[in-house]
């Protein structure tokens, strides 16, 4: 069992974003107005009392389901000891159950808020917000009173993002989200039996198959996390040849390098470890093209890489990551930790 809290201020995009992340995972979605509007409309008023009960019930029998977790949405002022401890009574009901928790935090200012008030999913799923006048004086009221923005290093937990999702569409927020912490998305049919299995595997590829390294190392959002390094990475024709000889053909005993297929045969991404020579270590190497994402394959491949090296004889791995990527939760979770930072990158290392 999982459960992602995404909290923020009102009019942020909570609900939004976890609408989206229920699409491209099994998480279901628990945002706060759904007992809240049930509430209101039944007793023409708000009435906080029902409205906690009616939460109490939901997540004490979702906890117990066998679902693949919850999305619960809220807004949390961080000065109040009262709501921090809210929040610890929701993970008090869901913990014998074995449960993994997840902080997401979105910012953005109350212009942009404001916007997003009168937007029409919003309007759809909130009636209690159509009267737009009062709606967005409760909201500048709301921000006067409450501090729903933590300051930095304030949440405790493992597992936090923070997002700014000023600039940030939901969907870009919620593939953040769960590629961060690896949420899986359980798809339908034999490659959903496949990838259930656990059937991620290496192949050798010919010099022919070079086309889809080109086409990865082209792929701006494959590319994102080397941003910071220039981003897409040109792989002409022209020098597939010298890359092959070097890295397949005589690579040695100081060099790996291998494509993952899933289940049904089609490439998804590469895994590589090289010795660098000036740093004395073994730098390993995980990339899943853009539109395999999301789907287990980075964690996958990762141990993947790492029995390999094991039985290769390598007993260290290191890998070194923008200190503004995301993907550093994926490796911490997998047996990685930090040896040092610098202002630019994070250097990671695992004992095999």
């Amino acid at each position: 069992m999982k459960l992602v809290f995404i909290l923020g201020d009102a009019a942020v995009g909570k609900m939004t974003v976890g609408q989206e992340l229920m699409k491209i995972t099994d998480l279901r979605l628990f945002h706060n107005h759904m007992t809240i509007e049930p509430v209101i409309e039944i007793f023409g008023r708000f009435d906080g009392k029902t409205v906690h009960e009616l939460r109490e019930v939901v997540f004490r029998n979702f906890a117990a389901s066998d679902n693949y977790g919850m999305i619960f949405t809220l807004m949390l002022d961080f000065d109040q000891a009262q709501e921090w401890e809210y929040l610890e009574h929701v993970k008090e009901i869901f913990a014998p159950y074995g449960t993994e928790f997840y902080y997401v935090e979105l910012i953005a200012p109350q212009n942009v808020r404001l916007a997003r008030n009168a937007t029409e999913n919003r309007l759809r799923n909130k009636p209690s917000k159509r009267d737009l006048g009062l709606s967005d004086r409760r909201l500048i009221e709301d921000d006067r009173k409450h501090r729903c923005v933590s300051f930095e290093g304030e949440i405790p937990f493992d597992n936090y993002l923070r997002i700014e999702n000023t600039d940030m569409a939901p969907e870009a927020a919620a593939r953040l989200i769960q590629e961060t912490f690896g949420l899986q998305k359980r798809t339908e049919g034999a490659a959903a039996a496949a990838e259930e299995q656990g059937m991620l595997g290496v192949y050798e590829p010919k010099y022919e198959d070079l086309w889809f390294r080109q086409t990865m190392l082209a792929d701006e959002e494959t590319m994102s996390y080397n941003r910071r390094w220039g981003g897409t990475v040109p792989f002409p024709e022209e020098r597939w040849r010298d890359w092959y000889d070097a890295w397949l053909g005589d690579p040695g005993e100081r060099r790996f390098y291998r494509y993952l297929r899933d289940g049904s045969g089609a490439f998804v991404g590469e895994i590589a470890y090289r010795f660098d020579e000036e740093l004395d270590n073994y730098d390993a190497n995980v990339i899943i093209y853009s539109k395999y994402r999301g789907r287990g394959y980075g964690s996958r491949g990762l141990e993947l890489l790492c029995s390999i090296a094991k039985e290769r004889g390598v007993s260290v791995l290191y890998d070194d990551i923008a200190a503004d990527n995301p993907a550093i939760g994926m490796f911490l979770r997998h047996g990685f930790t930090e040896a040092y930072r610098t202002e630019e990158k994070i250097v990671l290392r695992r004992t095999l």
